[in-house]
């Protein structure tokens, strides 16, 4: 046996296999960083978005904008309806854009849509935007900017359609036909549809039906946030399967978690960025559980005492890219709504496994990582599910769990060339693939630190069931 081996096994014998197991576990971080090319374009750790709307210049909208700065904001998208005042004078479009350099600078990564107030200006208006654009470092948008374009900052991928508001009509075919060939072309792993307008049953007060169901529908099914203002009060529905029909999708009861992929999203109004408040007319009572379908998780307008704010939401939160944080903030420092978005798998059935890998191809195309996502559902060796439990208890096949006991220690002992545990290929894995360290390939007849016991342990925790 070579030098190296006999320390390596004498280690071994002297901390004992589960002593080195939970060594192994305290010193590895089980990181969702991609090591090559390949994975999906997803925000860094934190990055937190403010979205606001209905803003005119005073001193309620100067002191959201100070809340956005105060909550160590990384970009701001505001969903139209931005100076109001004299709309057909574009020096109302100086005054709102000198209000945005006043508190969050010049330079600020603030992006916006046009609403309805905002159409006979929208020249001075769109100018503005675009000259701040080119201040902010990384950030790109291509298209009619702010009413058929799409932009890209630090990850994130979101479409300006000022469908409903240019024109004032609904279910516009130029705007769907944009929206379904940008968003089919796209593989970012979060989309934002960001339009001002609403339908009557995605908003709480009295507006009418003035985008059509088709631009929901298209977003939902390709996994995108749809994200709205116009009505000025702030409420978020819980994760829906139908649009039209405001179905809660019953994969996710829970209203402060919210599924978006897999056929499912949401959509929110978050018009409370300065200019009025206004109360609830739909869906009453006004305390939750609401009425209509159940499709509001919180509603937060003049009828619940709201004030002015924005709604934030954290991307890529506790080191996994598909987990978001949102939550209103008002001025007053109340928080009237709290939840988690998770990125769900895409809608393929499930229990199909292609690769008999006892992961479920719709768990291996999602992103939550400890469920078994960010793998490739036509490799078997992707996920280290060596062994079950032995008899008595099983029989000793795979139990669709990496856990400690059958499959770490199982690894180990192999490695320290116990002669009772011959070499067997169910342990063994090659390097990495890409894009993530899991994604081994096939066995190479060897069972190492590097590939093996490494690569178990990186996935200590992965559950399958």
């Amino acid at each position: 046996m070579p030098a190296t081996k006999r320390k390596a096994a004498g280690r071994i014998a002297l901390l004992g296999l589960p002593a080195l197991a939970l060594l192994l576990l305290a010193g590895v971080r089980w990181s969702d960083a991609p090591v090559s090319a390949g994975a999906p374009s997803a925000p860094p750790p934190n990055f937190k978005v403010a979205f606001i709307g209905d803003q005119g210049i005073n001193s309620s909208a100067e002191a959201v904008l100070q809340l956005i700065l105060a909550e160590d904001t990384d970009m701001v998208l505001h969903l139209g309806d931005f100076g109001y005042d004299n709309e057909t004078d574009p020096q109302t479009a100086i005054d709102w854009d000198a209000q945005i350099t006043a508190e969050l600078g010049a330079d600020f990564p603030y992006f916006g849509v046009i609403g309805n107030h905002d159409v006979i200006t929208w020249d001075t208006y769109q100018q503005l935007l675009e000259d701040r654009l080119a201040l902010i470092p990384g950030a790109s948008c291509t298209g009619d900017y702010g009413n058929m374009s799409v932009c890209t900052y630090q990850g994130l991928y979101f479409i300006l359609s000022g469908i409903g508001t240019m024109p004032n009509a609904q279910d516009d075919a130029t705007h769907l036909a944009y929206l379904s060939s940008e968003l089919a072309a796209d593989t970012s792993l979060w989309r934002i549809c960001g339009w001002h307008k609403n339908q009557t049953a995605m908003q709480v007060g009295t507006k009418s039906n003035e985008v059509g169901w088709v631009a929901y529908e298209t977003c939902r099914q390709e996994g995108a946030i749809i994200a709205t203002a116009h009505e000025h009060s702030y409420h978020r529905t819980r994760t829906l399967s139908d649009f039209p029909n405001q179905t809660v999708d019953g994969a996710w009861p829970d209203r402060h978690v919210v599924g978006v992929g897999g056929g499912s999203s949401l959509a929110f109004v978050s018009g409370l960025g300065g200019q009025s408040i206004r109360s609830q007319s739909r869906c009453l009572p006004t305390t939750p559980p609401y009425g209509c379908n159940g499709e509001w998780a919180t509603i937060n307008s003049s009828s619940q005492g709201a004030d002015f704010g924005a709604l934030f939401i954290e991307f890529h939160v506790d080191g996994v890219p598909g987990k978001a944080r949102g939550y209103f903030k008002d001025i007053d420092g109340d928080v009237a709504d709290t939840f988690t978005l998770l990125i769900n798998g895409p809608p393929q059935p499930d229990p199909v496994d292609s690769d008999g890998d006892g992961c479920s191809d719709a768990r291996e195309g999602g992103v939550n990582l400890m469920q078994g996502g960010l793998r490739n559902y036509q490799n078997p060796w992707d996920f280290y599910d060596a062994a079950g439990p032995p008899a008595p208890v099983g029989d000793g096949t795979p139990d669709q769990v990496v856990d400690l006991q059958n499959d770490i220690l199982g690894v180990l002992l192999r490695w320290s060339g116990n002669p009772l545990l011959p070499y067997s290929a169910a342990y063994d894995r090659g390097p990495a693939l890409g894009p993530y360290a899991w994604n081994k390939s096939s066995p190479d007849g060897v069972i190492d630190l590097q590939n093996d016991i490494l690569g178990v342990v990186l996935q200590f925790g992965h559950d399958c069931r």
